[in-house]
């Protein structure tokens, strides 16, 4: 019987330094945010409504963008947590069966 070898590690640490990433991203949107807020002062009428709603436009879709790797980092953690227990399961059960079989012989 082959044993098959898996190393979900990789993945977890994948899940970690896309979520500091994503932590890091959020960051830099504020500070474009306050940015904006603070050179709203040298627009006027028009060109002033026009750039803000550009800017909110850009920020919400930053922002649904981060939600999305943020759900991406939830199920990759979550793949991680059901693969561990998985195979803690299976070894226990492997475990069951070769004391099982050691029991008849």
């Amino acid at each position: 019987m082959e044993r098959i070898e898996i190393d979900y590690r990789q993945l977890r640490d994948r899940s970690v330094r896309l979520s500091e990433l994503n932590l890091k991203l959020n960051e830099e949107i504020g500070k474009i945010a306050e940015y904006t807020k603070n050179t709203d002062i040298f627009w006027d009428g028009d060109a002033d409504e026009a750039f803000m709603a550009a800017v909110i436009h850009d920020i919400t879709d930053m922002g649904l963008f981060l939600g999305r790797i943020d759900d991406s980092v939830k199920a990759m953690r979550k793949t991680v947590e059901l693969y561990i227990n998985n195979e803690n399961e299976v070894q226990r059960m492997i475990g069951e069966l070769l004391h099982e079989r050691k029991n008849k012989v």
